[in-house]
């Protein structure tokens, strides 16, 4: 899940901050986060912190599929997926 070095990102930076209108480049950073990523919170607040810290707003899409089995399994549901999205 790590992001990786500050080289790494600047080489990328251009690309994602890319917007139709060059004058306004765009300064967020679109970052989806699954239900899975919450079992390490401490890496996940790193790594949005970096974003911010080399000029990019985090906006955070998150998911929770794990805990939803888990809630759904002890009602006696089971977790169904057609192309790996949930449908249960």
């Amino acid at each position: 899940y790590f992001i990786g070095t500050k080289r790494e990102v600047e080489r990328y930076l251009p690309i994602s901050s890319s917007s139709a209108d060059a004058s306004h480049p765009a300064k967020f950073a679109v970052i989806k986060v699954g239900g899975a990523v919450l079992d390490n919170v401490e890496e996940l607040t790193t790594n949005l912190s970096f974003l911010y810290h080399v000029g990019l707003y985090p906006v955070v899409l998150h998911g929770a599929g794990p805990q939803l089995n888990s809630i759904i399994e002890s009602a006696g549901v089971i977790p169904d997926y057609i192309d790996g999205i949930h449908v249960t």
